[in-house]
Order: C-alpha cells, then sequence, then structure tokens
C-alpha cells in the first residue's frame, strides 16, 4: 500500500520519505500551524429582522422554564447552538458570545437517552441512540415537523448541507437524500457497498463516506433532490480498517491495518506515515481549521499534523490517562475531555499541556464540537457547560436557568452582567419583547402593545386563563384544568405560527400558553409527525399521539391560519371542513394535560381544490420481525407521495407516515397486535386518493430462533439444533420433506452443548437417505406464534455415506 501511495505522491509533486520507525518529536502543533494564522472570533452568519425575533421567541413559549424568560432573552442571532441535556430531556439554546440560555424546549420521550444533535440554521435534528427515532424541529417556524423511525444504535447517520438532509444507512450501505424538515425521501437511494464508515460534508458541500471493503473514500453530491456519486478515490488496500474525518477541503482516512493517514484533496492523495501504531487510533467525525488531531489511546498519545497535502511532518504528544475521549483541535490548541467528565485538557501550540479548563457541575462524559466559531463542551447527563472562545476565553453555561414568574429572577443584580431588572408578566419591558403569551381563545396584541385588549367583562388580570397552565404555576392537587376551548386567530399573511409576531410589518396568530412542566412529570411531548390530506372539500389532519410523561393528554388543540378546534386526548386525527378551494393551509397541533401545552408539531402544506391521484395496487404486506412490516405497491401516476395509516389494536396506535417511494419499512410496531394497513397516493398540494387495504397481520410475540443446523448421526437419526428464544413455551420444528412430520418439543430442557455453545435440539429418527432442510418456530405459552426461522441450507444423507 505504501509504495502504491508513494507513486501517488510522487504524481502529484511530492517525494517519498521513509519511515523512521516511529521517532518522537516536539513542537508538533506550531510547526502544524506555520504560516497560518489564528481566524478571528466568528460571528453570527446573517441578523434576524425584528419580527423573526419575536417570533422565535415567543413559538416556543410552551416549554420554556416560565413565560417571563423571554422579556430578558439575550438578543437572538443565527449563531446559536442547541445543547443536549439528557436526565429531563430538555434542549438549550445557547448564545455562543456569552454563553446565555434564552430558550428551553423538552422532548420528554427521550428523557434518559442518548442523543445526537444535528444542526444548522434552518432545522434541527435530534437523533435517539436508544429508540432510534428522528425528530425535526424546524427552527424557521419554530415547530416539530417531522419523524422519521429506525432501528436502534448509531449504524445510521443525519446529516445537513446546503439545504438537504441526507440519512445514511451505514450498516446497509444505503444513502437517502430527505427533505429535513419531514424526512419525506426526495430521490432514488444510492446504494454503496457496506458496511460504511463516516460522514461529514465538506466546505463545498460534498458528503464523504468511506467504504473499507473496496478500501475507498466516496463523494456524494445531491442534485436535483437525488444522492449522486460525484468522486471516488482509493485511499487504502481493500478491507483494510480505517477511520475518517472530513476537513474543509475533503476527508482524511486513519489507515489503522498499516499505520498511515492518508489525505484526499481535490482529486489528489497524498500520505504521512505514522510515527505510533494506529491499531485503536479515533478522530472527530469533522475537522475545521488547519491542524488535525488524532487520538491514540493505546499509546496515550496525540499525533498532530497539518495533513499531508502541507508537507509537514506528524507530531507526537504525549497525554498520559486519555481513556475513551476523542481530542478535538480549534484554533491552534487541541482539546481533550478528561477522563473524569469534570475537565477539559489543554494543549498549546508547543505541544505543552496547559491547565485544564474546569467544567463546574458536570455529570459523565463531556461531549465537544466546534460551531459557529467557537468550541462547545457539553455534559449531557447534567445541567453543566461551556463555551471556549478562539483566544481560549471560557463562557460557562447554565442550562437550566432560574423559572421567572412569581418568586423566580434572574442571576445577578440590576446593573450586572445578565442582571437585568425582573419584569413581572403583564408588565412592559424595556427589551421589546413580550413577557407572556396568551391562551387560545385570547386576542392577539396589537402592534405596539404589551398586553392584548381585554374582552368585553373579562377579568383584566387574566382571570379567564385557568390558573393551572398560567406561566410559572403548576396544578393545584390533582385535578385537571378547564382548558378554553379556542376560537379563530387573527387572519394573517403569511401565518406566524405559535407565536405572537410585534415589530414593523408583524401579523400573528394566538400564541401558546405556558406550563412550567414541573406538574405530574412534566408537559406532553410534540405529537410529531402532523400529517395533513384533502378530500372531499376538507383536510384530514392526522398526528402521533403525545408523549405524556406524567399525566394523561386531556385533549389536542389543533390550530390553522383562520381557526383552531379541540378534540379529545383519546384522538389522533380530526377533519377540518369549511376551508376555501385553492388556498394553502398548514396545521399545527399541541396536546395538553394537567402539566400544561407540550411543545406544537406542524404539518406540511396542502392546498384544497386539487385532483386526486388513482389508488395504489398491488399492495403487500410482510412480517419482518416481532415489531417489524414492510409494505410494497405499485406507484400511481400524478403521485407525489404516499400516506401509510393503519387500524390496529396496538395500545399506542399507530402513527401515519409518508413515504416518496412504493415501499416502506415500518419499525416499533406493538408485538402480538393486529395491523390493517393502508395506503394512499397523495398529489401535489395534498389532494389524496381512495387507500389501498392490505391483509390484516398480527404481529408475533416471539423472534426467530437463530443459529439452526442439523447434523446426520451414524444410527440414522437427524438432529436438529437452534439458539433458545427467552419467553418460549415450545418449537416446532419442519422438515422441507413433507413425509417427515413437524415435531414439537417443549421449552426448557436440558440444552445440549455442542463446541461451548448451548442448544436445544430435536432428533428425526430413521429420516432415510434423503435431501433435508429445517426451519425452526418459537410458540408462547398462549399458543401465540413466533416468527419462522431462515430454513438451513439443504444437506443429503447419501452425499456424507
Amino acid at each position: 500500500m505504501r509504495q502504491r501511495i508513494a507513486g501517488i505522491r510522487a504524481r502529484i509533486g511530492r517525494p517519498a520519505s521513509a519511515d523512521d520507525g516511529g521517532g518522537e518529536r516536539t513542537g508538533g502543533l506550531r510547526a502544524a500551524l506555520t504560516g497560518t494564522a489564528a481566524r478571528a472570533w466568528a460571528g453570527a452568519r446573517r441578523g434576524a429582522s425584528t419580527g423573526t425575533v419575536a417570533v422565535l421567541s415567543v413559538a416556543l413559549a410552551c416549554t420554556l422554564f416560565g413565560a417571563g424568560a423571554l422579556g430578558r432573552a439575550a438578543e437572538l442571532t443565527d449563531g446559536n447552538f442547541w445543547l443536549w441535556s439528557s436526565p429531563g430531556g430538555q434542549l438549550s439554546r445557547t448564545n455562543p458570545h456569552d454563553g446565555r440560555v434564552d430558550l428551553v424546549t423538552s422532548v420528554p420521550e427521550s428523557a434518559g437517552h442518548g442523543v445526537v444533535v444535528t444542526q444548522d440554521d434552518d432545522h434541527l435534528i435530534l437523533h435517539d441512540l436508544e429508540t432510534g427515532r428522528m425528530t425535526s424541529i424546524d427552527l424557521t417556524e419554530m415547530a416539530f415537523t417531522g419523524r422519521l423511525d429506525l432501528e436502534p444504535g448509531a449504524e445510521h447517520g443525519f446529516f445537513l448541507g446546503a439545504g438537504h438532509g441526507v440519512v445514511v444507512d451505514r450498516e446497509a450501505g444505503e444513502v437517502r437524500a430527505v427533505d429535513p424538515a419531514t424526512f419525506r425521501s426526495t430521490g432514488e437511494v444510492l446504494k454503496l457497498p457496506a458496511p460504511l464508515v463516516g460522514g461529514e460534508f465538506d466546505a463545498n458541500g460534498v458528503l464523504w463516506v468511506g467504504v473499507p471493503s473496496q478500501g475507498t473514500v466516496v463523494g456524494v453530491r445531491i442534485a436535483d433532490g437525488t444522492a449522486e456519486v460525484v468522486d471516488t478515490v482509493g485511499v487504502t488496500d481493500p478491507a483494510d480498517d480505517f477511520v475518517m474525518t472530513v476537513r474543509d477541503q475533503g476527508p482524511l482516512v486513519v489507515n489503522r491495518s498499516d499505520d498511515t493517514l492518508v489525505e484526499v484533496r481535490g482529486g489528489a492523495v497524498a500520505e504521512e506515515s505514522s510515527p505510533l501504531e494506529l491499531a485503536d487510533a479515533a478522530v472527530p467525525a469533522r475537522t475545521p481549521g488547519a491542524l488535525v488531531a488524532v487520538t491514540v489511546p493505546g499509546d496515550d498519545a496525540l499525533l498532530t499534523l497539518a495533513g499531508p497535502h502541507e508537507g509537514g511532518s506528524v507530531e507526537v504528544v504525549r497525554a498520559e490517562g486519555i481513556g475513551g475521549s476523542v481530542a478535538v483541535p480549534y484554533e491552534g490548541r487541541v482539546y481533550l475531555a478528561a477522563d473524569d467528565g469534570g475537565s477539559v485538557r489543554v494543549f498549546e501550540a508547543d505541544g505543552r499541556e496547559a491547565e485544564a479548563v474546569e467544567v463546574p457541575g458536570a455529570e459523565g462524559a463531556l461531549v465537544l464540537e466546534v460551531r459557529e466559531g467557537h468550541l462547545f463542551v457539553n455534559a449531557p447527563e447534567s445541567g453543566a457547560a461551556l463555551v471556549i472562545g478562539p483566544t481560549g476565553e471560557t463562557a460557562e453555561v447554565e442550562k437550566f436557568p432560574p423559572p421567572p414568574g412569581p418568586g423566580g429572577t434572574e442571576p445577578g443584580e440590576p446593573g450586572e452582567p445578565g442582571g437585568e431588572t425582573p419584569v413581572a408578566p403583564g408588565e412592559p419591558d424595556p427589551s421589546g419583547e413580550p413577557t407572556a403569551a396568551p391562551s387560545p381563545g385570547q386576542p392577539t396584541p396589537a402592534p405596539g402593545e404589551t398586553e392584548p385588549p381585554a374582552e368585553e367583562g373579562a377579568d383584566p388580570e387574566g382571570a379567564d386563563r385557568p390558573a393551572d397552565v398560567d406561566a410559572g404555576t403548576e396544578p393545584e392537587g390533582e385535578v385537571a384544568p378547564e382548558l378554553p376551548e379556542p376560537t379563530a386567530p387573527p387572519s394573517t399573511d403569511p401565518p406566524s405560527w405559535g407565536g405572537t409576531a410585534t415589530g414593523p410589518g408583524a401579523g400573528g396568530t394566538a400564541a401558546t400558553p405556558v406550563g412550567d412542566g414541573t406538574a405530574a412529570g412534566g408537559v406532553p411531548g410534540a405529537p410529531v409527525p402532523v400529517t395533513a390530506s384533502a378530500r372531499d372539500g376538507g383536510v384530514e389532519v392526522d398526528w402521533q399521539p403525545a408523549y405524556s410523561p406524567g399525566a394523561p393528554v386531556d385533549s389536542y388543540v389543533v390550530s390553522w391560519e383562520g381557526g383552531s378546534t379541540t378534540v379529545a386526548g383519546t384522538e389522533s386525527s380530526v377533519v377540518v371542513d369549511g376551508l376555501r378551494d385553492g388556498a394553502a393551509y398548514r396545521f399545527q397541533v399541541q396536546a395538553v394535560s394537567a402539566a400544561g401545552y407540550g411543545a406544537a408539531a406542524t404539518s406540511e402544506e396542502v392546498v384544497l381544490g386539487g385532483a386526486a391521484p388513482p389508488a395504489p395496487e398491488g399492495l403487500r404486506i410482510e412480517v419482518t420481525g416481532t415489531d417489524a412490516a414492510s409494505l410494497r405497491w405499485r406507484g400511481a401516476s400524478g403521485a407525489v407521495d404516499y400516506v401509510v395509516s393503519a387500524d390496529t389494536t396496538a395500545a399506542g396506535g399507530f402513527a401515519v407516515r409518508t413515504t416518496s417511494t412504493t415501499e416502506i419499512d415500518l419499525a416499533g410496531l406493538e408485538p402480538g397486535a393486529t395491523y390493517t394497513f393502508t395506503v394512499a397516493a397523495r398529489a401535489e398540494g395534498g389532494a389524496q386518493s381512495a387507500a389501498a387495504e392490505a391483509d390484516p397481520v398480527e404481529l408475533p410475540h416471539l423472534p426467530a430462533p437463530g443459529s439452526v443446523w442439523f447434523a446426520f448421526a451414524d444410527d440414522g437419526t437427524t438432529n436438529v439444533y437452534w439458539a433458545p428464544v427467552e419467553g418460549a413455551a415450545e418449537y416446532v420444528v419442519e422438515a422441507r420433506d413433507p413425509a417427515l412430520e413437524p415435531l414439537r418439543v417443549p421449552a426448557g430442557g436440558a440444552p445440549v452443548t455442542v463446541n461451548g455453545r448451548e442448544y436445544q435440539a430435536a432428533a428425526f429418527p430413521d429420516a432415510g437417505n434423503r435431501c433435508l432442510a429445517f426451519t425452526v418456530q418459537a410458540v408462547d405459552g398462549t399458543g401465540g406464534e413466533g416468527l419462522t426461522s431462515e430454513q438451513t441450507d439443504i444437506l443429503c444423507r447419501a452425499a456424507r455415506q
């Protein structure tokens, strides 16, 4: 491999240097940065208008720690960064310049889970690694807009670039371009040789993934909504083990098999030999800037380099006690989370270790990420975080600010940084930001007004709003609030979903009332996804039942430009009539419980009056697991996507889902439940066809037995073996030959040990000299049949004699 790369290096004008055997060198960071000046402090990429600021401020009021916090929020810009906190399932929007949190939103169904956060100025994607669920928040509307259910674990990655979303299934080798707001596919799936490694966009909008089986890195660009390969470059021998990081100019590969560092830039390849063995080396997924850092835990060392294309050497920095952390380079220094989890180690430009940066109150592992020109240090298991600036200055982040309202104040005293005078709800705020959010049914303030005008006979102090959902309060006792019936909000163009807009030219709808989330375990989650389909002069709106951690959902508020309605908490759909043909609508749904109003979820846009496509044909269903099934059908003329729904006995119901392809893999179903799936075609604008219906299926409780095999004994017996299934009462063992009757074998018998592994077994005596294959199925104590195993290979007794 080194000879092959050396030849490439010679062709691009760089002499091949011999491997010096791993001699240790110092001063590496400074040498790597020769001729490269540190960047200036990065500002926000674009400013927000006054109207936008107001909408952003109020739209997530339902999940803030009290509405009064909005009146004292820091100025909002696009440089903000969202930090995840696992214990409460919360996201905190942080200003990188001062570390202040101005918005906190809740995702209660992911509380206690590891979550990967992907973000740009317009979208926020949450990937729950425990459930596999991806959720999208559209930051332009501040609403939950999409959901995608995947297999749990980290084999899937989501990437944002140039307005596109890309889902990468590393295990299957699939790259799919999607709408980042809804996760709807925008083009055909790109298939690459599995498995894949890495995945990130470079500064030129190319997504790079590694294909170790081929020894290549592949550059993918999104064109007309479809993922297309634009570059394939050989970087290692086929099947070499490698990891990769993506720089602004392209990928850098760390070859763990032959201890080399290979960089691709502009289609050209350059290589450097590592002075250390790289069998356990690790790199961050993305490396912006001039410096690369490679973590080598086995040697308690870091490698630093400017990159093989720069012509500098690879330097070794000793860092005893690395643990499981991955070093992150930033502005000429290298930062490494300490193994104790409470601090970040810092290595200066000359390779010396400087004083560590403490993270007060941190618990658990730290996550380091460079974004918006700053280094964010987050402790997902606690409320602690830091922002580190380009010259090493730090700002402490308080992810859980104290709740405002009665008894709540911001840290600091008037006149001190962060110590503005608290503003009581309903009082004018010098900042010009709203201080409280009116409930559905309350009029929206006119431009320039601080409080909405009181309706005749209404209590000017807001007594017509239930105290149980008022800002900064919680329900008294165990009594659920009497929730106001929504009325039609003012018509605006365009609508400002879920927020009261102020400022020149701003319009708005009724804003969201606030529950502080302390009652009965917290406010409900967002009922995402929301699907809207036009049919017969109306729109059917469907949503996923909201996760509600401590109190049942009492009702759902469904609102749109020009109106709103409330349905019972046991419902998950409503038909909205009386809308105008040719008009475009979006629908917003919020769950309401005794703890207050949950976060809003928003549908895609739908237009009434369009022609519906024909119904899909050839609908087929296959059960693929105890909680999974696959649907396939033939496409309908004029359809842009398909709506998949189901009648089911499952306790949690079934969330309506959409896909732009003619197939869908459904995960997260309820074992043992019966499902009758339907698929309808939908045209541009949302006009929906009649539904095609699949045959009902009952999902099994038990998985298929694994490791099924068989062998012929000398006495004429054929012995079949399989791995036990937890929960099985018996097994049905069936031969492919109809002359052999199936055997029913009780579970729990003495296992058979073969080559150190324990199996259940069944014996077919006197099977004769024939060719055989077997399947095994588990059955539970109620007689419920599990999935049938894959058929074994066919073996013939005669061939063995």
